[in-house]
């Protein structure tokens, strides 16, 4: 098949998961036998065209400036889309990732049109409840006043909606009145074998943040993300602090570290709480899941965490929030545990029952590791991908 994928987002320009799901999903359908060609943003010193792990990889131009980024980016795809189906010839499949394909009209794609939706705008605004001035200011942004428009002329006008959870799949279905018939659930994946890191790379990396001897708690996301729950999961940390000074929570990610700085200090806790920031790179973003004993993941809305997924891969115990569709990757007791988002005293008991009981830690995290290389391989991803495909041609 020859497969079109159009991202707005593709390494190295990305932001989260979604940059991820680009790459990862066109380079092993393109080691399935196909012809995969991505349409994406042209980022400095970067060549228009590319052959990258058997992907021929298109770029076109856009201004990366705040408010400008993705409609100049949608102007652009009109421009160049047609030329570019001129010169390749015809597509068996059109696949868009979110909204990047916004601005070419149902006419304009001949071929059949796929969406992934990996998760809804709509579901975002009702938990974080933004005001009209901020989703005005955040116009480029998921909870910006256009972001439910977009995604949801490109989801009706799909041919196929992919989307990694029966979470999404109902919550799609139900707002927007779609047959489930044109809704694939098709999970995320990660690369096992990247995650085996050697325990002097473990050892340089704890060294690095001024971790010795104590037990680790990790975090992984935006912290600008209200999503992510972060200012309860601080208030957990002080409720373990008080019966275990052998343990530091580490937090990984972009965005403004401040308000969490500003409660860990007033909390008593700055001392043992360690801000990583961005972690840039795949493979260092891979190799910082191994330093943690216990992956932690207060959120109040996953459509499918990859960061979940990353860390049961390096062979991590979740304790994580029962919200959406977290339930669906990780079973309570058996991949973790799973608590209320807001109830911080029973994710601190989660938490400690992990830390006094390392023959149980260690168990799950052996099970988890075992568990994602079985079932959430990208090389399985994309075979799941492909039968999606295959029933639209």
């Amino acid at each position: 098949m020859r497969i079109l994928f159009v991202s707005f987002e593709y390494p190295p320009f990305f932001w989260g998961g979604a940059g991820v799901y680009a790459q990862s999903l066109s380079r092993e359908l393109a080691d399935l036998g196909h012809e995969v060609r991505v349409l994406t943003s042209l980022m400095p010193s970067m060549p228009s065209f590319s052959l990258e792990n058997k992907v021929f990889i298109h770029r076109i131009p856009f201004l990366n400036r705040k408010f400008f980024s993705l409609p100049s980016f949608f102007l652009s795809l009109r421009k160049y889309y047609g030329r570019l189906e001129k010169a390749i010839g015809e597509i068996d499949i059109f696949h868009s990732n979110e909204v990047s394909d916004f601005s070419l009209s149902k006419k304009m794609v001949n071929a059949p049109r796929l969406v992934t939706i990996h998760h809804l705008v709509s579901d975002t605004i009702k938990v974080v409840s933004p005001n009209i001035l901020t989703r005005l200011l955040k116009i480029s942004d998921e909870i910006g006043i256009l972001s439910t428009y977009l995604q949801g002329t490109v989801i009706l006008r799909a041919d196929k909606i992919i989307t990694p959870s029966t979470f999404n799949k109902n919550s799609i279905a139900n707002t927007y009145k779609v047959s489930d018939s044109k809704i694939a659930v098709v999970k995320h994946g990660v690369y096992p074998d990247n995650y085996n890191v050697p325990r002097e790379n473990v050892l340089q990396i704890k060294h690095s943040l001024g971790i010795d001897d104590e037990e680790v708690l990790l975090f992984v996301g935006r912290l600008d993300d209200p999503r992510k729950n972060l200012l309860t999961l601080l208030r957990v940390f002080k409720t373990i602090s008080k019966t275990r000074r052998d343990v530091k929570l580490v937090i990984v990610g972009p965005g403004n570290q401040d308000p969490y700085r500003s409660l860990a200090y007033h909390l008593g806790i700055a001392n043992r709480v360690i801000f990583a920031g961005f972690i840039k790179g795949r493979d260092n973003i891979q190799e910082i899941y191994s330093i943690g004993d216990i992956f932690v993941l207060p959120s109040l809305l996953e459509g499918c965490p990859l960061s979940i997924l990353e860390a049961m891969a390096a062979g991590k115990p979740i304790v994580a929030s029962k919200a959406n569709a977290i339930p669906e990757i990780i079973e309570d007791r058996k991949n973790g545990m799973l608590v209320d988002p807001f109830d911080v005293k029973r994710f601190a008991d989660a938490i400690m029952f992990l830390l006094e009981n390392r023959d149980q830690l260690e168990l799950v995290g052996r099970r988890n590791s075992e568990y994602v290389a079985k079932n959430f391989s990208w090389s399985k991803i994309a075979r799941e991908t492909e039968k999606v495909y295959k029933t639209l041609i």
